[in-house]
């Protein structure tokens, strides 16, 4: 098995072997790619690590009308191979909802290939994140951004 480091494009490939669009993103020394399934627009973070990143974090945001402590701890509860993290005021501040009534709560996985994976690992992480956004968009209980704000420019 070949095992090795991966750079955005590389990255962005496998997304678009999945069939997925891919928009790599450069700014403020990090990169991301953007891509959307299911109907809902979700990123890939790698960080810093140019040309060759030993990590990503792919994510996405939902919105929650309901306690977003409680929707976030019984997603983790669920789902122990991702997280829910909510956003909360980095000045202290109470958390409101925004002005449609709705909490703003992170999901993501984070993976760490900093000794090297193969690119069959690359596409089981995303086969298992695209399961985890159509169980996010089939829920009643959130709302996501909807992919056609996901532009390929």
């Amino acid at each position: 098995m070949n095992l090795e480091c991966f750079t955005a494009r590389e990255i962005a490939e496998v997304i678009n072997e999945l069939g997925f669009k891919a928009k790599i993103i450069t700014e403020d020394g990090t990169t991301k790619i953007e891509s959307a399934s299911s109907g809902a627009t979700w990123s890939v973070w790698l960080g810093d690590g140019e040309p060759f990143f030993d990590l990503m974090q792919l994510c996405t945001t939902v919105w929650v009308y309901e306690d977003p402590f409680q929707w976030a701890s019984n997603w983790n509860r669920r789902h122990c191979w991702s997280m829910a993290h909510v956003y909360v005021p980095e000045d202290d501040s109470p958390l409101l909802p925004d002005e449609d009534g709705e909490y703003a709560v992170f999901v993501g996985f984070a993976y760490d290939f900093s000794s090297g994976v193969s690119e069959k690992y690359l596409e089981i992480g995303f086969s298992r994140w695209l399961e985890t956004i159509e169980e996010i968009v089939q829920s009643d209980e959130v709302r996501t951004i909807p992919a056609q704000n996901f532009h390929t420019n």
